[in-house]
């Protein structure tokens, strides 16, 4: 009775609070705008993609090209195997279920968080990874969701080999397919 008492007191305190101002580098989201108005404000100035740029023809294909770059020390190479902003507005955002409520997300907050993910993950993969000898073998992705134009592959386990040793390990954030096309959507991963 009395913690009741105390967290109605308290709450009470914390109605005529001032609201917490959001952090610098959160995207300005304007919640009162529709999906589609939030969609067309984050693509202002983008050109819509007619396809998937670096792109493989097989899930394997993509898979190996990220072996190949952590292997040559490629960080560039490695970064461009990831989706991109305009690919991720035209392609990965729309119809995606986190778009729909309950969830609603702005796509700036959901590309922020792609993104960030990704980054991170990358650094983690060229720390453990860059310029070792490693074997791919192969990977299971546990789901698929289709949506719009695309599918996305994820919870993707990857099995090589490391300078002999088998390991298997989730190193990216799932697959993206569009029009028969392959590409990794981020570099997230368990390391």
């Amino acid at each position: 009775m009395i913690l009741c008492a105390a967290a109605a007191l308290a709450a009470a305190a914390c109605e005529g609070a001032p609201p917490v101002p959001a952090p610098a580098s959160a995207p300005a989201a304007d919640s009162a705008l529709s999906i589609d108005a939030q969609l067309a404000r984050f693509r202002d100035g983008m050109q819509e993609p007619g396809a998937l740029g670096n792109a493989f023809a097989s899930p394997d294909s993509a898979v190996r090209a990220m072996f190949r770059a952590l292997e040559a020390r490629d960080e560039q190479g490695l970064a461009r195997l990831g989706m991109t902003r305009a690919e991720f507005a035209w392609l990965y955002y729309p119809g995606n279920p986190r778009t729909l409520p309950p969830y609603e997300l702005d796509p700036g907050l959901m590309w922020m968080q792609v993104s960030a993910n990704g980054a991170g993950g990358g650094r983690k993969l060229v720390d453990v990874y860059a310029g070792r000898r490693l074997e791919y073998l192969s990977h299971a992705c546990r789901a698929t969701e289709r949506y719009g134009r695309i599918a996305l592959h994820t919870a993707c386990a990857v099995r090589f080999r490391d300078g002999g040793v088998e390991s298997e390990a989730v190193l990216f954030g799932g697959l993206l397919e569009h029009a028969g096309r392959y590409k990794l959507i981020s570099l997230a991963n368990d390391l």
